[in-house]
C-alpha cells in the first residue's frame, strides 16, 4: 500500500493501530461512526454541552459524534477522529481554545514558543450571589483560564493535540474553529431559585463551524451555519454530510437508523 500524500502519512501516524500494513490497511479504512442531529434549544446548550460559550445569532445545525459506539467511544481514537475531521478539512488556520491548568501556565507558554504557535490567554470570572433566609446573602467569586492557539498546519495540529488533549479527556473545555473572531461577554446571568450566576462565557461570530469535545474526551459535538455542513434537510444530507468526514470513516449509524455502509 502506498501512502501519497501528507495527510495519509499523517493519519497513519497517528491511528492507534500496531501491526504490519496489511493490517492497518484492512482496519484504517472501516472506522465505524456513530451520528445524531441535535435539537436545537436551550437545553443543547445548558444541559447537553455545558461549556462557557455562545454563538452569536442562530444555529442551523448540531450534530455530536463518536467513534464505534452510539453513547460514547475510545479516548485514544476520538482523538485520531478529530484530527483526521479537522485534517480532512484542509482549511488552515484554525483555532483552538481549551481549559488552563494556573500551575501548567508557564509549561504551555514553553510549548507554544518552542513550537511557533501564536496564543492569547483568557481570564473568565464566575460570581454566584445567594440570598439565604439563614445565612444572608452570600457572594463568590471563580475565576478561569484558558488559551486560544493558532494552528497553521497538520503537523502543527498533531503536536498541539499530543501536548493538550488530555484536558479534554478530563471533561474541560476544549474547542476548535475556523474563525479568529472569539470574544468575551460578560455577566451573562442565570438564576435558579435563590442564586442568581454572573458569568463569562466565549462568543463565536454566527458564521462559522465550531467542534467541541466532551464526554472525557470520547465525544465531538459539531456546530455549524456554514453550507458543507448546515444545509437543508430536503436534499440528500447524509450523503453531503458523509463527505466532510475523513476518508477512511463509515458513517454505521445516523439519527439511530442503521446503515451496511454509508
Amino acid at each position: 500500500m502506498l501512502y501519497e500524500t501528507e495527510m495519509q502519512l499523517l493519519n497513519l501516524k497517528r491511528h492507534p493501530l500496531v501491526g504490519d500494513n496489511e493490517e492497518i490497511e484492512e482496519s484504517i479504512f472501516n472506522r465505524e461512526v456513530f451520528v445524531c442531529e441535535c435539537e436545537i434549544n436551550d437545553s443543547l446548550f445548558e444541559d447537553d454541552i455545558q461549556r462557557p460559550f455562545l454563538l452569536n445569532g442562530p444555529l442551523a445545525k448540531a450534530y455530536h459524534m463518536s467513534v464505534e459506539s452510539g453513547e460514547q467511544g475510545d479516548t485514544a481514537q476520538n482523538e485520531t477522529f478529530l484530527f483526521d475531521i479537522l485534517n480532512h478539512q484542509n482549511r488552515f488556520p484554525i483555532y483552538a481554545t481549551f481549559f488552563a491548568f494556573e500551575e501548567e501556565d508557564k509549561d504551555n507558554r514553553a510549548f507554544f514558543s518552542q513550537h511557533h504557535m501564536s496564543f492569547t490567554s483568557h481570564v473568565l470570572s464566575r460570581q454566584k450571589q445567594t440570598n439565604g433566609w439563614l445565612r444572608g446573602k452570600r457572594t463568590s467569586t471563580s475565576e478561569s483560564h484558558f488559551f486560544t492557539v493558532k494552528i497553521e498546519n497538520a503537523r502543527m495540529l498533531e503536536l498541539f493535540l499530543e501536548h493538550a488533549y488530555r484536558v479534554a479527556s478530563m471533561n474541560e473545555l476544549f474547542m476548535f474553529s475556523y474563525s479568529d473572531r472569539l470574544s468575551i461577554q460578560q455577566e451573562v446571568e442565570t438564576t435558579y431559585r435563590k442564586t442568581r450566576v454572573l458569568e463569562d462565557r466565549f462568543v463565536y461570530p454566527e458564521d462559522t463551524t465550531v467542534v467541541i469535545v466532551d464526554h472525557d474526551g470520547t465525544m465531538l459535538y459539531l456546530l455549524s451555519n456554514e453550507e458543507q455542513f448546515a444545509y437543508d434537510l430536503r436534499t440528500d444530507w447524509a450523503n453531503r454530510l458523509r463527505q466532510q468526514l475523513p476518508n477512511d470513516t463509515v458513517i454505521r449509524q445516523l439519527n439511530g437508523e442503521m446503515f451496511a455502509d454509508l
